[in-house]
């Protein structure tokens, strides 16, 4: 017994001094992080607020693209014809799974064209009235 005994009082002197200050640091945290979550809180509620009308702007957005893109998509094809005859193109939407963040391409051919994929030749460039940047119509 006496063994452990002096075991037991090397390990508690081996802890050094007691913080007297530790129960007041430790409410003062306990404040501290009590405020902290309580904030944290406020602001999930009011980021939850701001998403509910920005889904439904989001809705409408997109509800007003896709019937503008339709229109205007509808409407390319005489643009094209009065351009130079027998051209032929359309517009395209990136990705039609998300119409809110897609881009738009537009898709031209000169008369006697079969495929959009085969760079022009250089007569077809000399003819063809509009600039192409990506290098195919």
């Amino acid at each position: 017994m006496s063994k452990r005994l002096a075991e037991l009082k090397s390990a508690l002197e081996g802890f050094g001094e007691v913080n007297l200050m530790a129960l007041e640091e430790y409410q003062e945290l306990r404040r501290r992080h009590d405020f902290l979550v309580e904030q944290q809180n406020d602001l999930q509620q009011a980021m939850d607020a701001l998403k509910r009308p920005s889904s439904g702007i989001n809705r409408t957005t997109t509800k007003r693209f896709q019937e503008t893109f339709i229109s205007v998509e509808m409407n390319s094809s005489k643009w094209y014809l009065q351009g130079s005859s027998g051209v032929t193109g359309s517009l395209v939407m990136v990705d039609e799974q998300d119409p809110a963040t897609t881009g738009i391409d537009i898709v031209a051919q000169p008369p006697g064209r079969n495929s959009e994929h085969r760079p022009p030749s250089g007569g077809e460039k000399a003819l063809w009235p509009l600039p192409c940047s990506s290098g195919f119509l």
